[in-house]
C-alpha cells in the first residue's frame, strides 16, 4: 500500500506550488511577516473571495482547528502540491513549518495528470478525503498493473 501513497507531515518550504500559485510557503530573505501575508494574499482578492478563504483558515488555525491533509504528488523526489494551497498558505502565515499531507508516489507526469483528473472529479462530487485516497490507490494499482502487462 505504501508504494502508492503515504500520509505524513511535509515541509511547507519544500512544496512546489502549482496551479497558478507560484508563491513559496516561507518568508523570503528580508521579508517581514506582513510582507509575506501581502504576497500570499496578492492576486487572491480578485478570485471568488479566495483571499477570505486564507484569512478564514488562518483564524481557524489560531483557534486550534484541524483540517484534512493536503494532497501532494511526489514525482522523482519533487513534492508538488495538488490540493490544499489555501490551507498551506494559512499554515505558513501562522508560523507552521509543516503540514499534514497525503503524498502520492507518481511515476510520470502523465500518471499525475490522470490522477489529478480523478481526484478533481471525486472532490467535485463531494467525496470525503479518505474516499479520494482509496479511489486514488485503486486507480494507481490498476494503472500500474496495466502498465506491467504492456511491457
Amino acid at each position: 500500500m505504501r508504494e502508492f501513497f503515504d500520509q505524513r507531515r511535509v515541509c511547507l518550504a519544500k512544496l512546489i506550488s502549482g496551479a497558478g500559485h507560484e508563491k513559496p510557503f516561507r518568508r523570503l530573505p528580508g521579508e517581514s511577516q506582513s510582507a509575506m501575508r501581502h504576497r500570499l494574499y496578492e492576486g487572491e482578492r480578485g478570485r471568488d473571495s479566495a483571499w477570505g478563504k486564507v484569512a478564514g483558515y488562518e483564524r481557524a488555525i489560531s483557534f486550534g482547528a484541524d483540517f484534512p491533509p493536503v494532497f501532494v504528488f511526489n514525482l522523482k523526489g519533487s513534492p508538488v502540491l495538488h490540493d490544499g494551497w489555501h490551507r498551506c498558505a494559512a499554515a505558513a502565515l501562522r508560523g507552521h513549518d509543516h503540514i499534514s499531507a497525503v503524498v502520492f508516489n507518481i511515476y510520470s507526469a502523465a500518471e499525475g495528470e490522470s490522477l489529478a483528473d480523478l481526484l478533481f472529479e471525486q472532490q467535485a462530487y463531494g467525496a470525503p478525503w479518505r474516499e479520494c485516497v482509496l479511489a486514488a490507490r485503486a486507480f494507481l494499482r490498476a494503472h500500474r498493473a496495466v502498465g506491467e502487462k504492456a511491457t
